[in-house]
């Protein structure tokens, strides 16, 4: 978790169009807090291309959940194990959003 960044990038996969803005762009960070949450923060989209999808999983590695739920400012979600990984659904934010894992 020292640097948990990066970004979510797509486009059409076929022609150049993202030249001209038709791509979305999503930047993710994280960030534990003192009190043991896990704050992961998707930024608002870039670029005007729509995905097909309409929910984002998240998955956390290398942390351990207290009370299985990811709160947003959209809604409340249950957090399951699986493996070595704590994982929720949401959906997807074109504004961004901040989703607080506990």
């Amino acid at each position: 978790m020292n640097d948990c960044r990066g970004n979510l990038y797509q486009d059409d996969g076929k022609s150049f169009a993202f030249r001209s803005g038709q791509f979305l762009r999503l930047h993710f960070s994280c960030e534990v807090k003192p009190d043991g949450t896990l704050t992961v923060h998707l930024s608002a989209r870039e670029g005007s291309f729509a995905p097909w999808w309409k929910e984002v999983r998240i998955e956390a590695f290398g942390w351990t959940s207290r009370s299985k739920r990811a709160t947003s400012a959209d809604g409340t979600y249950a957090l399951e194990q699986s493996g070595n990984a704590w994982i929720t659904t949401i959906p997807e934010a074109s504004a961004g959003t901040d989703l607080i894992l506990n």
